[in-house]
């Protein structure tokens, strides 16, 4: 029921609810999600203030949905997001869905605004960490192409070189999916051409297998080894 009430975004309910004992954890009948995953998603910031002043956990883990903070960070809510941090959310938690960190959410879908700088601030040293498909935000970012957000993972110290996820490299990422401007900025900031790891082995036989010649020629002039065998 405290479920339902959230989906259709019925505060009043919700309220009347909980004064009565529901139970803010439960999980609906056919989701692997607490009601403070639906809030996320749904971008409604009053309702998850409701459920979080009742103790909703901002650390709750489901399996394909992460956690609520990567929720909101991939929907690229900046209110939500201040909101579950100021109670208690972790910014570097690795959870067990495709995203792995609210960051590498957050990157994945190449927001702008100033939720993933501030992301970027909270998460520190830990801007390298690695869960998963894509590895690391930088590697999110580099797969789907988001030239901004690279640039500015890259200005606020994540490692070009950093291995994991689906594709081993940024560049890698960047050159399978055939983003020139992403690989060249990679390239221009220390990434290394022949770094083997991955699905592809190298960026130059990711590049290869999807025919991008721009970005073959590219990796060749700054030294990829063409005698590499993955």
């Amino acid at each position: 029921s405290v479920t339902s009430a959230v989906a259709r975004g019925h505060i009043d309910t919700l309220q009347l609810l909980l004064s009565h004992g529901a139970n803010v954890e439960s999980i609906g009948m056919f989701e692997d999600r607490t009601a403070l995953h639906i809030a996320a998603d749904n971008g409604n910031e009053a309702i998850a203030k409701i459920l979080l002043d009742y103790n909703a956990d901002p650390n709750a883990q489901s399996v394909e949905w992460g956690t609520p903070l990567g929720i909101a960070s991939y929907s690229d809510n900046e209110a939500i997001v201040k909101l579950l941090i100021e109670y208690g959310a972790k910014v570097n938690t690795i959870s067990a869905s495709e995203h792995g960190t609210a960051l590498c959410a957050a990157a994945s879908n190449g927001s702008h605004s100033a939720s993933i700088c501030y992301l970027v601030e909270k998460a520190g040293d830990d801007i390298h960490a690695v869960g998963g498909f894509y590895g690391t935000a930088l590697q999110a970012a580099s797969s789907r192409g988001y030239l901004y957000t690279v640039a500015l993972l890259l200005h606020n110290g994540a490692s070009p070189n950093e291995e994991g996820g689906r594709c081993g490299t940024a560049l890698q990422a960047a050159a399978y999916h055939g983003y020139l401007d992403v690989v060249n900025l990679l390239l221009g900031k220390g990434a290394k051409v022949n770094q083997r790891g991955g699905l592809y082995d190298t960026a130059l036989q990711a590049a290869a297998f999807q025919g991008h010649t721009e970005v073959v020629e590219l990796l060749l002039k700054h030294g990829a080894n063409v005698h590499l065998q993955g």
